[in-house]
């Protein structure tokens, strides 16, 4: 009774089934059903690119819409839900860090960005520390950090992979912005 599934297919097992459920109760409801699933949803971006394409050109602004994500840490066969905010927004943020390349040997002849790049990192989480009002939920997460690829040469670049999450426009937008 295990398989490995991912929240894509979760996604379209819901609208299949929202799908049925709805034909199958047509004579309670009138309107038009819709039912989309999000590109890039994982990358970030989708819905606001669908409306960007024409979305509202081609089909009516919903009267009603409920969208939904899936999280792991419920027991399967749960479903959760709440007034209001559940989760926060999140924006991607990639940071590359250009320098001088050189040998370990000799580090005074180039610049590094491992070392530059650590300085991101302490930098990043200040923002969120003493920047936004402590009782404001806000968060900086590098959840990638690349560099180099041998231990005896310092690099010229380094790539940060940043997550910024807020739970208020406002935020968001300070995080962003610093």
């Amino acid at each position: 009774p295990v398989m490995h599934a991912c929240g894509h297919d979760m996604h379209v097992t819901s609208l299949v089934g929202v799908a049925r459920r709805m034909a199958e109760i047509k004579d309670q409801w009138r309107g038009t059903l819709l039912l989309l699933g999000q590109p890039a949803e994982e990358a970030i971006g989708g819905a606001k690119a669908m409306v960007a394409d024409g979305l509202y050109d081609r089909v009516a602004r919903p009267d009603f819409a409920l969208a939904l994500h899936v999280i792991a840490k419920y027991p399967a066969g749960k479903i959760a839900f709440c007034d209001g905010l559940m989760y926060s927004s999140v924006d991607t943020v990639r940071i590359n860090v250009r320098t001088k390349a050189t040998h370990g040997a000799s580090p005074h002849l180039g610049h590094d960005p491992v070392v530059i790049g650590s300085q991101i990192v302490l930098a990043l989480q200040n923002i969120v520390t003493r920047e936004i009002n402590p009782i404001e939920p806000a968060l900086i997460t590098v959840g990638a950090f690349n560099a180099g690829t041998a231990p005896n040469v310092i690099a010229d670049q380094a790539r940060l992979d940043v997550t910024v999450r807020a739970n208020s426009e406002a935020t968001r937008a300070k995080l962003l912005k610093s």
